[in-house]
C-alpha cells in the first residue's frame, strides 16, 4: 500500500495563488484582445465615414461653384465674396524644340 504524500500547506497555497493570477491574466488578455478588436473596427468604420464625408463635401463645393461661380462662401453665415485672386503661372517655351 502506498502511502500518499503532499507538499506543504504553504507551497500549496503559493502554487494555487499563482495558478489563480494566471488565470486572471489570462481572462484579462482576453478582455483587452476583444476591446482591441472592437476598437479596430470602430476606426475602420470611422474610416469610412471620414471617406464618406469628404467625398460629399467636394460634390457638394463642385455643385455650388457651378451655381456661384468662384466664389468664396463663410461656411459660418453663408455670406459670399469674391474668391481671392491667385496668380496663374503661365508655362514658358524653352524654344528647345524637345522632340
Amino acid at each position: 500500500m502506498s502511502t500518499s504524500k503532499t507538499i506543504k500547506k504553504e507551497e500549496l497555497e503559493k502554487v494555487q495563488e499563482l495558478n489563480g493570477k494566471l488565470g486572471q491574466i489570462k481572462s484579462a488578455l482576453g478582455d483587452a484582445y476583444i476591446v482591441k478588436k472592437q476598437v479596430s473596427a470602430q476606426q475602420e468604420t470611422l474610416m469610412e465615414d471620414w471617406a464618406k464625408a469628404q467625398e460629399e463635401l467636394k460634390v457638394m463645393g463642385d455643385e455650388l461653384k457651378e451655381t456661384y461661380g468662384d466664389v468664396s462662401i463663410n461656411i459660418d453665415t453663408g455670406e459670399i465674396s469674391e474668391a481671392p485672386a491667385t496668380p496663374k503661372k503661365e508655362v514658358e517655351d524653352d524654344n528647345q524644340g524637345n522632340t
